[in-house]
């Protein structure tokens, strides 16, 4: 009991510890609680949390998953750092430093001991659907440099530090969250030189995928001891393997063949953490994890004495809807979207073109576009402030006037439906510029779509801070 409770490393219902909560953690005194985007205000609301959960339970490590783009879980306190595809575009590894030192500096004065980064997984698998521009390239040595350069700016800036995702998570072509990664392992060189280069300067932790190693026991590598054995000796003896979140869909296949079964019995999407079974924990602990991350707490498998057993909805604090100012953008986050962009055609943002915006997957769990305050871009505010799924600003999408500029945001690989695909053939100018904005495969995609004058400019992230440079000299 004990050795389970301490290998967790659990997520909060919100803002505010529940008194259930709060009594769990007491009890149990886990190894430390993942911060998520709905556990944050602001910095203040965020650096009491924090406070209140190191006085709670002494030695609690608190981590999250901020490394910038589509994965930056307290930008509302914090601000958004640049995706990591971004910088390896630019493959300025002193950027690259300085951008993970200021992440680092800030998440030190909230009160965060560790950072779930950077990721170090060579993206492989271009339709790859979960990692895309999280990771920072293609080619091992160039993600192996802006690795080790980020893990030296996290650690000059006292941040603990777990690189993700072994033994290589560049080469799935599904979502882990929901099933199985339906791929052939990595080349073991070409995803441990990253690893390696990281765990050079300072890292001290590796967060294992649910992923296939290439092993005669087909395990998977998070439930393969024998893998994780081999593991530790290639990466280095002392460190950490943090298994990532226990509730992915990806674990329900192998743990039904170990005879423990998920309680709700289905073949994919993630567990309620609530009624995972003591023995699903127990079997990542016995196959060599030393940490279990876990979106929320537990209740089944290890309740507290205090606990009724009722669900709570977390309450969002006051002022919830107006608190989400968090600091200002670092200026090393600026310097790397000013370069991004600067390479772009300067009427990208002529205010007299018409736009058409396509989301490919709007109801996306990643979806984080939000308006930007420029009159040429109002629409892009509107369909984000209303949550709409159509295609364009205009009331009817397959007829109008034709359009010269194109937006296409998803952090998913492009795929799109006959309605995209007619929307384009209708309402596109035979000349124009797209921007598209989240997965690298997006520009690849569109082109085959797009008349060939067509020009397509890339920015790797859904936020308004990545547009306020482009058009601009």
């Amino acid at each position: 009991m004990k050795g389970r409770a301490g290998a967790l490393v659990v997520g909060l219902a919100g803002p505010q510890l529940l008194e259930a909560e709060r009594a769990w953690l007491a009890h149990h005194r886990p190894l430390g609680v993942i911060l998520f985007s709905r556990n944050v205000i602001d910095l203040n609301q965020l650096r009491r949390l924090c406070s209140d959960l190191h006085a709670l339970v002494p030695g609690l490590e608190i981590s999250a998953d901020h490394e910038g783009g589509a994965v930056s879980q307290l930008a509302a306190a914090l601000g958004r750092p640049p995706a990591a595809w971004a910088l390896g575009c630019l493959d300025d590894v002193a950027l690259t430093e300085r951008v993970h030192r200021e992440t680092g500096l800030r998440l030190c004065a909230a009160g965060v001991d560790r950072i779930l980064g950077p990721v170090a997984d060579v993206l492989t698998e271009g339709s790859n659907p979960v990692i895309g521009a999280r990771a920072f390239g293609r080619d091992p040595a160039l993600v192996g440099r802006h690795v080790a350069a980020a893990v030296r700016g996290y650690r000059s800036a006292g941040l603990s530090v777990c690189l993700k995702h072994w033994p290589g998570h560049g080469a799935a072509r599904c979502d882990t969250h929901d099933r199985g990664a339906g791929a052939a392992p990595q080349d073991g060189e070409e995803a441990l030189t990253p690893f390696l280069a990281g765990m050079a300067e300072g890292a001290d932790a590796v967060m294992v995928g649910h992923l296939p190693t290439g092993t005669a026991t087909d395990a998977i590598a998070t439930l393969d001891g024998p893998f994780l054995q081999r593991s530790r000796k290639r990466l280095g003896g002392t460190l950490r393997f943090f298994a990532d979140d226990v509730t992915m869909g990806a674990l329900r296949e192998p743990m039904r063949a170990l005879g423990i079964p998920a309680p709700d019995d289905r073949g994919e999407g993630l567990v309620d953490p609530a009624d995972l079974p003591a023995g699903w924990l127990d079997a990542l602990v016995d196959a060599g994890c030393d940490g279990l991350l876990c979106r929320g707490v537990p209740w089944s498998a290890l309740p507290a004495p205090a606990h009724d057993g009722q669900r709570r909805e977390p309450d969002p604090g006051p002022g919830r809807e107006a608190s989400w100012d968090g600091l200002p953008p670092a200026p090393s986050y600026e310097t790397a979207r000013r370069l991004l962009a600067g390479g772009f055609p300067p009427d990208l943002d002529d205010p007299c073109e018409r736009w058409i915006w396509m989301d490919p997957d709007p109801q996306d769990r990643w979806w984080g576009a939000a308006g930007d305050p420029q009159a040429a871009r109002k629409f892009f505010a509107e369909a984000a402030a209303r949550g709409r799924p159509g295609l364009t600003p205009h009331p009817s999408p397959l007829d109008g006037p034709r359009c010269g500029r194109l937006l296409v945001t998803s952090f998913r690989p492009w795929r799109p439906a006959g309605d995209a695909l007619a929307l384009l053939q209708n309402r596109l100018a035979p000349r124009g510029i797209a921007l598209v904005m989240g997965h690298p495969q997006l520009a690849s995609g569109l082109k085959e779509t797009l008349p060939e004058s067509w020009v397509i400019c890339s920015l790797f992230d859904i936020c308004a801070d990545d547009l306020q440079f482009v058009g601009r000299p």
